[in-house]
C-alpha cells in the first residue's frame, strides 16, 4: 500500500481511532457519558463510521 509523504498511513489512523475508542469506552463505563459528556455516544458512533470508511478504503487499495 502506497504512503503519501506528510500524511499518516491508514494503519496509523486506524490505530489512533482504536486508542480513542478504548478511552471513550472507559469513560462511558465509568458513567461519565450521561452527565459530563452528553455527546459521547455520538462521538463513538462517528468514530465507528470513520473506522468503517477507512477499512473500506484499505480494502479498495489492496
Amino acid at each position: 500500500m502506497a504512503h503519501v509523504s506528510g500524511f499518516p498511513s491508514l494503519d496509523t489512523l486506524l490505530n489512533e481511532l482504536e486508542e480513542l475508542g478504548l478511552g471513550l469506552e472507559i469513560q462511558s463505563g465509568q458513567g461519565r457519558d450521561a452527565y459530563l459528556y452528553p455527546r459521547l455516544k455520538l462521538i463513538m458512533r462517528h468514530n465507528e463510521f470513520v473506522r468503517n470508511t477507512l477499512e473500506a478504503v484499505r480494502r479498495n487499495l489492496e
